[in-house]
């Protein structure tokens, strides 16, 4: 049950005017990124193999430092497949301070409210996405 189709209309409606700098900003990307259950089998898919250890190092070490999906210049290597968490909040400028929270506070209820909305049955079974995808990597 992945709500990413809800949660990108809902970026597009409420936030036109931000928007990540392009490829390589990852300031949001150091925050801990969570994600659903639903979402980990396509992430999985994506991912580069060579990105292996690093998710299984940062399943050890939850909420500590920047996501395991990251480049090395920054870019997200499973862009297309990244969790609804990603695709919701932005950061805009490059730069933590400039981050939607901080420019436009006042289009996070819209966001979050969308993003309520499309997980409402399911909000609980969120969690560490390293964590998430660790598991899954072992399974295969």
């Amino acid at each position: 049950m992945i709500q990413h189709e809800a949660i990108d209309t809902a970026v597009k409606k409420y936030r036109r005017r931000i928007t990540c700098p392009g490829s390589g900003c990852s300031s949001c990307c150091g925050n801990d990124v969570m994600a659903h259950p639903s979402e980990i089998e396509a992430i999985a898919a994506a991912m580069p193999v060579a990105l292996r250890e690093g998710v299984k190092e940062a399943s050890r070490h939850p909420f500590e430092g920047r996501c395991p999906l990251l480049a090395r210049d920054g870019s997200c290597t499973v862009y297309a497949a990244r969790p609804s968490v990603c695709r919701a909040f932005h950061n805009k400028g490059g730069k933590p301070a400039r981050c939607c929270v901080t420019e436009r506070p006042e289009t996070l209820p819209q966001i979050g409210a969308v993003f309520r909305e499309a997980w409402s049955d399911d909000l609980s079974s969120f969690g560490h996405l390293a964590a998430l995808l660790n598991a899954e990597l072992e399974k295969q």
